[in-house]
Parts: structure tokens; sequence; C-alpha cells
């Protein structure tokens, strides 16, 4: 009777090929679906922060048309967010916080709408701009400087100007999610066009 044969060892290597293969093979999938279900978590915040950008541009543009100016005073344009919003709004860099007693019928001008402390997820709000540490891109002048935050008056070669930011943070570190919207074209750092009218997403907070 002849002898059994040699047993064959497995090579050290195959387990761990095997760990890394079980992890590249099942562990990317399941980063994605997070992620995904983290940005279906997080939809409604970035609807609020747009739909109301686009409401203070409408209500912007609503008092150009009939003051032919834009005005910083948030109450006299007619804006106001809704209730437990979760981003700050900004019509300038400084001036007046919206009280949480006057959010329904503002009594006097204010530049700055906090997020509601009562709002689902509350993390915080600003009462500067500065205090976001935001950035914000530009209206491009065509006398080579540049139209920031707030309204810039008109002059004799072009109407007034008019840019909202809006931040907040949505998650558990430290990043802000930063938008803004322009009353005209901007370019992003890239060269690519801003549509006036269109929110900006300025630092992306949300995770994809």
């Amino acid at each position: 009777m002849s002898p059994p044969a040699p047993r064959r060892s497995v090579p050290l290597w195959l387990p761990v090929l095997a760990a890394v293969a079980f992890v590249v093979g099942f562990g990317v999938p399941v980063a994605r679906y997070v992620r995904k279900r983290l940005w279906a978590s997080q939809r409604p915040t970035v609807s609020e922060v747009k739909s109301h950008l686009k409401s203070l541009y409408t209500a912007e543009r609503a008092y150009l048309l009939e003051h032919d100016v834009y005005d910083e005073d948030m109450a006299r344009v007619g804006f106001w967010p809704e209730w437990e919003n979760r981003y700050t709004y900004f019509s300038a860099a400084t001036g007046r916080v919206l009280p949480k007693a006057e959010r329904e019928h503002p009594s006097s001008p204010f530049q700055v709408a906090p997020a509601d402390p009562s709002g689902p997820d509350y993390r915080g709000a600003f009462n500067t701009f500065a205090d976001t540490g935001c950035p914000v891109t530009p209206v491009t002048l065509s006398t080579g400087g540049t139209a920031g935050l707030g309204v810039t008056p008109a002059d004799g070669s072009r109407g007034p100007i008019f840019i909202a930011a809006a931040a907040a943070n949505i998650d558990d570190d430290a990043t802000l999610d930063c938008w803004s919207i322009a009353s005209e074209e901007r370019r992003d750092a890239d060269g690519n066009p801003i549509a006036a009218g269109v929110p900006y997403n300025e630092v992306n907070d949300v995770v994809r």
C-alpha cells in the first residue's frame, strides 16, 4: 500500500488575500449604501436652503421692479424663513438678527435670519456672516472690481447687484454647508458660469 500523499500547506498570504477581497467586494457597496442613506436623510435640508434662497431672490426682484433698488432689509422686501429652518440666511455681512418673537411678523429691519432653535437637529446659528467662515463667489464688474454679499448700488454702467447667502452645520463635523444666490451671473473657481437666481453650493457639507 502506497503512503498517503503529503498534505499541501495553505500559503499564509491566501487568507489575507481572501479577507481583502471580502472587504473590497462587500465593504465598498456597504459604504456606498451608507452614503446614499445619509444623502437621502439630508435632502429635506438641502431643499430648505434652495427654496428659501429662491424666495429671497424673488422678493428682492419684485422689490427692484417697484423701487428700482435692492434692499438688504429682509422685512422690507417681504422675506422671512418658515419655522424650524436649519440655515441662517444673510442679506448682508452684518446687521440686525431677527428675534424669535418676530418670526411671524417682523416689526423692525433685519439682515440676518437665524436658524430656529426649536427646529430638528439644531446645531447653532450665526450673528454675522464672518462667524460662518463661508466663502461667497462675487459678481465680477466690468470695471474689474467685484460685488460681494449684500447690495451693491447701481452706477452709470450697470444696475444694482444683490447677493444673499446661507449657512448651517447639517451633520456632526465642524464643516458648514454654505450657499449663495445672486442677481447677476457669476463664475466659479473653474470659470464655469453660475446663473443668476440659482442657488449655488459654495461649500458642500452633505455626505454623498
